[in-house]
């Protein structure tokens, strides 16, 4: 506000003069160097976010074309309704603080620390049943928990060394391989899913059988895990000391267990994760089983992913 006093002398008026063009020549420079900021090709923040809201623009486009059709709600209120693109971000401050999602938090963004639980990304599909089967203490399904804890005490080998480790050592070299194919397929059959090829009705027989009989080399899922089908109950379903499998893998189930992770129906007084119960919406929890499941709306001709 003293420029226009000082512009009264002349040495005020060159000084007036050559501040602005210090000022311009500034405001100048910060401008291309925040351009060459936003601009590099190394900057993987910025490119991801530059693809993120290239992918939200186009998922707008997509669901007005299809179901929501031009209603009233503005674009931020149909994409948060999107299991496909809110998924991420709810996984992502809810679940990445332990889980990964191949490899990631769910959003592609580095995890903040390493995992402390299995990686959730494959979950409940053929291929990520069958190596949980096979290797329980993996590096994407109890590896983990190794390194976490749980109310403040350290979970140890507590799943990498338990009950399922030692099942899996000791029966699935003895397992023919039509047996686990079986057992994945009647697993699979159990969660109801539609984003990828239907359970084949012969080997989720056989599967059943296995779950339910076992063989004369190794023994039953049974003999932990109990289910309910319908009318029909196999194995204990009152044990409060392994999960019980009824409706594995659907909506119902990750529900349940994500709202109530310690009870005897889950992992009992052995659980080592903490209740979202309060911690979620209602919406949050619809959005993050339907993401986790993969089951979003997608144009005619263009599938969810497998």
């Amino acid at each position: 506000f003293l420029m226009p006093f000082i512009g009264k002398w002349e040495k005020g008026h060159r000084f007036n003069v050559a501040y602005l063009f210090i000022v311009l020549g500034g405001a100048g420079l910060l401008t291309y160097l925040a351009y060459l900021d936003d601009h590099d090709p190394k900057d993987t923040t910025y490119i991801r976010a530059v693809a993120t809201a290239h992918e939200k623009s186009e998922r707008v486009v997509e669901l007005i074309r299809g179901q929501n059709g031009i209603g009233h709600q503005p674009a931020r209120v149909i994409l948060q309704n999107d299991p496909k693109t809110h998924g991420p971000e709810v996984f992502a401050r809810n679940c990445s603080a332990c889980h990964s999602f191949d490899g990631h938090d769910g959003t592609g963004h580095k995890l903040a620390e390493p995992a402390t639980a299995s990686d959730l990304g494959q979950f409940g599909t053929r291929s990520w049943i069958q190596e949980f089967i096979k290797k329980p203490a993996g590096p994407k399904y109890f590896g983990p928990t190794v390194n976490g804890s749980f109310n403040g005490k350290p979970i140890g080998s507590r799943f990498t060394e338990g009950e399922m480790a030692e099942w899996s050592a000791d029966n699935v070299p003895n397992m023919k391989p039509e047996e686990l194919e079986g057992v994945v397929e009647f697993l699979l059959a159990q969660g109801g899913r539609t984003d990828f090829t239907a359970p084949d009705p012969e080997k989720v027989k056989v599967g059943r059988n296995f779950f339910e009989n076992g063989s004369e080399n190794a023994s039953a899922c049974s003999d932990c895990h109990g289910m309910k089908m319908g009318d029909v109950v196999i194995g204990d379903i009152d044990t409060e000391y392994y999960p019980q499998l009824t409706g594995y893998g659907s909506e119902e189930w990750l529900k349940d267990f994500l709202m109530n992770p310690g009870a005897g129906r889950h992992y009992g007084d052995r659980n080592a994760m903490p209740s979202f119960k309060d911690r979620m919406t209602e919406k949050d929890f619809e959005i993050l089983t339907r993401w986790l499941r993969h089951r979003w709306y997608e144009p005619e001709g263009k599938q969810a992913q497998k």
